[in-house]
């Protein structure tokens, strides 16, 4: 399987500041786990002092990730079957369910949008979540389609192996030396609030808020298990947001505390950070998101003036451009981009609304209409892969809408699925 690309989480504008270009400073801190170099997917470089490399055995899955079958520690589950008939093989959605401690799933109908809800505990009526062994604020698929990570503010990664039948999830076990199953910690006393994967499989970023870092991890690709590569301070303080280049070429970070600071952090060949380029929006903060357009623009939106802004990487001065704040309703929070680029989308948590922006050439954006009511607090939009269907995940239900690739407009689908409490993130995974 392979995971949908996620254009999700942002909105923009116009006019600059820029910041002189930072040196990444780095301090290759070693967890409990193991990274084989020459292991799948992984392109080690020839010699890195960035890189370290944990010499404990390798962490083990519960379960076969191929088929996520089932294990006596763990709950899995079948296909509810919905109204729509949906019978498994994907599209998988999944959230994370922060004040719910879980893991959701829907099946998704690629040509109507609808949602079907997984059941993840066999033998039980309805709709049930894979429990999390902590509040999850962050989930991330792998490019195989084998795995979903969730990050926690205690520091933990939680791995789940993906059924290709049905979507069900395997917890897996990252630490073999312990009873039960562990969730791997990446250690330093980190809080992890944003996670991505590179689309090339090789490793995962995770956001690390307590110390205003990027964590590179390696992902061994037939185990899931997790690695600490290297530590890079950024100048995004409080960092949330993760969004990672389509290429593999650069991460972006979004910044929370005021001021708020985006970070573009330029990756090596193995995936690697090198070297970082920064922009402060002086009046701005509670930013939480971010997302990026074809074009390599990252929008992100900010809850302390209600703005979404638009960062362009001037690659000549190696430094960030940032636009003027445009309008995105009472604490915006999910930022999403079409897939076609030429539209960007903020989920007003307080109003309840969904913004529509227009976007120029050079990224800025224009408010097209009025906000579109929703009648739920949302924090997180994604888009299917066709830009057909744009998703918002809400405090009690997973909203789809119908996406008009021409005018940008957005229709309500009668598809509205129920979840639990506080959709923080969401991750789309394709067979």
């Amino acid at each position: 399987m392979r995971p949908l690309r996620l254009f999700a989480f942002a909105a923009p504008s116009v006019l600059a500041t820029l910041l002189a270009p930072a040196c990444v400073s780095s301090d290759p801190s070693p967890s409990p786990g193991s990274f084989d170099a020459a292991s799948p997917g992984f392109d080690a470089p020839s010699s890195s002092p960035d890189v370290a490399t944990p010499d404990v055995a390798s962490p083990t899955p519960d379960a076969a990730p191929s088929d996520a079958s089932a294990d006596a520690a763990v709950d899995t589950g079948t296909l509810d079957a919905g109204a729509d008939g949906a019978a498994g093989n994907g599209p998988y959605l999944y959230f994370a369910d922060n004040a719910g401690n879980a893991l959701n799933g829907f099946a998704l109908a690629s040509a109507t949008g609808a949602l079907t809800g997984i059941d993840m505990v066999p033998g039980t009526a309805g709709f049930q979540a894979m429990s999390t062994a902590t509040q999850p604020l962050a989930v991330a698929a792998h490019p195989s389609g084998r795995y979903v990570f969730t990050a926690h503010t205690n520091g933990n990664i939680g791995t789940y192996a993906i059924s290709a039948a049905n979507g069900t999830l395997v917890r897996v076990d990252t630490d073999a030396a312990t009873g039960g199953i562990q969730d791997f910690n990446v250690g330093g006393g980190a809080a992890l609030e944003g996670i991505a994967a590179d689309p090339l499989g090789r490793v995962l970023y995770a956001a690390d808020t307590n110390n205003n870092k990027l964590i590179t991890l390696s992902v061994e690709a037939t185990t899931g298990a997790l690695a600490v590569l290297q530590r890079t301070t950024v100048a995004a303080t409080n960092p949330r947001g993760v969004v990672v280049d389509p290429l593999a070429k650069f991460v972006f970070v979004v910044g929370n505390l005021t001021p708020a600071t985006l970070t573009r952090v330029a990756l090596d060949n193995g995936g690697l950070p090198t070297a970082t380029a920064d922009v402060a929006l002086p009046n701005s903060g509670n930013c939480a998101s971010g997302a990026l357009s074809p074009a390599g623009r990252l929008y992100a939106a900010c809850s302390q003036d209600q703005k979404v802004y638009a960062a362009t990487y001037n690659a000549g001065a190696n430094t960030l451009v940032a636009s003027v704040g445009a309008a995105a309703g009472v604490s915006p929070i999910g930022v999403a981009v079409h897939p076609n680029g030429n539209f960007a989308y903020a989920a007003s948590f307080s109003a309840m609304t969904i913004t529509t922006f227009a976007l120029a050439a050079d990224g800025a954006p224009t408010v097209l209409g009025t906000p579109l009511a929703i009648g739920q607090s949302c924090r997180t939009l994604g888009f299917d892969a066709t830009g057909a269907h744009l998703f918002a995940g809400c405090n009690t239900k997973m909203l789809t809408f119908d996406v008009n690739a021409t005018t940008g407009a957005l229709t309500a689908s009668s598809n509205v699925a129920g979840v639990g409490d506080s959709t923080y993130s969401l991750a789309i995974v394709n067979p």
